[in-house]
């Protein structure tokens, strides 16, 4: 049975720094990309996780990953929330 669902994708390179970060966020990598699912964490989380993803690709540009964020499946990193239709 497959679940309805939106994720964040993000390059891959994201996945340790953000695994390992000050809010641990952990995803799957699937086709050569991180995705963030969103029907794992609740609708209130979405600034936190925003927060994460933004401070791990900011380390990257910083030289401690490659950085940057690309591509998205749903949803937003920037805490609107958009994206999100259908999710419950």
């Amino acid at each position: 049975m497959t679940l309805p669902s939106a994720a964040v994708s993000l390059p891959a390179r994201l996945a340790v720094p953000l695994r390992t970060g000050e809010s641990p966020v952990v995803g799957r990598i699937e086709g050569g990309r991180l995705l963030l699912d969103l029907r794992a964490a609740p609708p209130e989380a979405d600034d936190e996780v925003a927060r994460a993803v933004l401070r791990a690709a900011s380390a990257g540009e910083n030289g401690s990953a490659d950085g940057g964020m690309a591509g998205s499946g749903g949803g937003g990193a920037n805490g609107s929330g958009a994206g999100r239709g259908g999710r419950r």
